[in-house]
């Protein structure tokens, strides 16, 4: 049984007092001594863990449990992928990040954020929450009917004079190769109707294109294939449903859609992740990376 439009907006006011509630629990404890555990990862990002995250999670899964239980189920990064099978069972499911940028919120330095999406058992997004709290910025998105920031409507335009926002994970451009690569896309982009200049800004792939949204600027967001896996699914389904849903552009970097609820592996940069305002500068970007990475990375996986 799909969900009714009506059903869609009850998830959709539960997700944004899920996410409220969860930011609550964070900034409660933003700034205090913290308990940090590690997750056994390669990565100091992916690794550690708090028990803010813990709490945070708690919240929000009090909120969303009693939800459509029948239809929904959940995916929450805390509780492992592999621990609660019902994403493959039931229609839709909730993916949920309690605190994405968990190393930015022990630091104390901004980056930190709720992320709650839905997500159909195809793979495909329905909705998404982005709350960072301590801005309190609120991101929803629904598909198939827009993106809101804040409570205001964003119309995705047409590209006018300006420059372009090409904002990449910062350990993106380290690898010499992955650095030839990107310094061709950003030429590509200079060469685009209406792109005046490109500032690249290197930061977390996650959300920090949620800002670009809320200022209505050109950006291109991307991350290079990974053969780790790279983000997991609860890193950015949120983020590709309100993508999804403002009309701009989510995909891999060679183009091709990413499947939100692959058996057996939640993660999803292995060819990689790439977010855009607008048509045209993904297709560049696309054009770019396929004719260059070849001759210096890996094939696609």
């Amino acid at each position: 049984m799909p969900l009714t439009t009506e059903m869609i907006h009850h998830c959709m006011h539960a997700a944004t007092s899920a996410a409220y509630q969860a930011g609550s629990v964070i900034m409660k404890h933003y700034g205090n001594t913290i308990e940090v555990g590690s997750k056994g990862k390669a990565s100091m990002g992916a690794d550690v863990v708090t028990n803010v995250d813990v709490a945070a999670q708690e919240r929000i899964l009090n909120v969303l449990e009693n939800v459509y239980p029948e239809l929904i189920g959940v995916l929450a990064e805390e509780s492992g992928y592999d621990k609660d099978p019902s994403r493959f069972e039931k229609e839709y499911f909730w993916c949920i990040d309690p605190i994405d940028g968990t190393l930015p919120f022990i630091m104390q330095t901004n980056g930190f954020s709720v992320h709650i999406g839905l997500i159909a058992r195809d793979g495909s997004p329905v909705l998404g929450v982005v709350y960072a709290p301590a801005f309190d910025k609120i991101t929803q998105g629904i598909v198939g009917e827009g993106t809101w920031i804040d409570g205001r409507k964003i119309n995705i335009g047409d590209v006018e004079d300006g420059p372009l926002y090409l904002i990449y994970s910062k350990h993106e451009s380290l690898p010499e190769n992955n650095n030839r690569v990107l310094n061709r896309i950003i030429s590509a982009l200079k060469e685009e109707p209406g792109i005046t200049k490109v500032r690249v800004t290197p930061y977390e792939l996650t959300s920090v294109h949620q800002v670009r949204f809320d200022q209505m600027q050109p950006f291109v967001v991307l991350g290079f294939p990974d053969e780790t896996g790279g983000c997991g699914l609860w890193d950015i389904a949120a983020s590709a449903a309100f993508t999804k849903a403002s009309g701009a552009w989510f995909s891999d970097m060679f183009g091709n859609p990413i499947h939100l609820n692959k058996e057996g592996d939640p993660y999803v940069q292995r060819n990689g992740i790439l977010f855009a305002s607008h048509e045209s500068l993904a297709k560049a970007t696309v054009k770019t990376f396929r004719e260059y990475w070849g001759a210096v990375g890996p094939k696609r996986l």
